[in-house]
């Protein structure tokens, strides 16, 4: 039976960990009559056409848009999707996060704790906003 990767459409879900396996698997099946010295650089070429040639919606338009070095480097481009599709997995921890900003309040701590522990918070939500920019751009 042969091994099927299925399109991957940009969910955040987990599902883009599961996509980049398949398609790892898919070419290891499909390279491993491939002679043992081959070149490193054609098999990453066969992932990233592979990877490319099973998006579909959303996760299409946003490879896309990258810039040409990232977008035919299995080295820069698995890691990018990764991240792109990972970081907005869980949508309520942004609001969880920015709760327990509002509803913080000093209490037990010392000024230093409290402060640390607000930046903290802060720069999540910062983050957080700065990612959900950017992929609204992209």
């Amino acid at each position: 039976m042969p091994i099927r990767v299925d399109s991957f459409g940009g969910a955040c879900n987990g599902s883009v960990q599961t996509f980049v396996r398949k398609v790892e698997t898919f070419c290891k099946f499909e390279c491993r009559d491939m002679d043992a010295q081959a070149d490193q650089t054609e098999i990453h070429d066969i992932l990233v056409w592979t990877l490319a040639d099973n998006l579909k919606d959303n996760a299409r338009e946003w490879s896309d848009s990258l810039p040409q070095s990232m977008s035919t480097k299995w080295e820069a481009l698995k890691p990018a999707i990764l991240d792109k599709y990972q970081a907005r997995e869980d949508p309520d921890r942004f609001m969880e996060i920015c709760l327990r900003l509002e509803k913080l309040s000093q209490g037990e701590r010392t000024v230093d704790e409290y402060l640390q522990e607000a930046q903290k918070l802060y720069d999540f939500c910062q983050v957080s906003i700065s990612r959900e920019h950017l992929d609204t751009r992209a």
